[in-house]
C-alpha cells in the first residue's frame, strides 16, 4: 500500500473519530435537556435501549474472556473505557433518532 493509500485511511480513521466524538456530547447534551412529557419518555426509551446494549455487549465480554481463559488459558483483557463510551454513544444516538421518528420530537 502506498503513502497515499494510508493518507486516506488515516483521514477516514479521523472522520470517525470526530464523528464519534461530536455523538458523544450530542448524548450528553441531550441527557441534559430533559424538556417535556413526550421528550422525557423519548429519552427514557433511548437512554434503556443503549443500557440494554452496553450491559448485553459487556456480559457477552465477560463471557467470551471467561471461556478464553478456561479453555486456552488466555488472560482476561480489560474493555477500554474510550470504546465502550464511542459504543455507548453510537447506540444512544442511533436509538434516539428512532424513538424521535416512532414519538414525534
Amino acid at each position: 500500500m502506498d503513502s497515499r493509500g494510508l493518507s486516506i485511511i488515516a483521514i477516514l480513521f479521523l472522520l470517525f473519530l470526530l464523528g464519534t466524538l461530536v455523538l458523544i456530547g450530542i448524548m450528553f447534551v441531550s441527557i441534559l435537556r430533559q424538556g417535556d412529557e413526550r421528550r422525557r419518555m423519548i429519552l427514557l426509551h433511548a437512554g434503556s435501549t443503549s443500557f440494554t446494549a452496553n450491559a448485553g455487549w459487556l456480559l457477552l465480554e465477560v463471557v467470551t474472556g471467561i471461556w478464553g481463559s478456561v479453555t486456552a488459558g488466555r488472560p482476561i483483557e480489560l474493555q477500554n473505557p474510550v470504546v465502550m463510551l464511542m459504543t455507548a454513544a453510537i447506540v444512544y444516538c442511533a436509538s434516539l433518532a428512532w424513538y424521535k421518528r416512532k414519538f414525534g420530537d
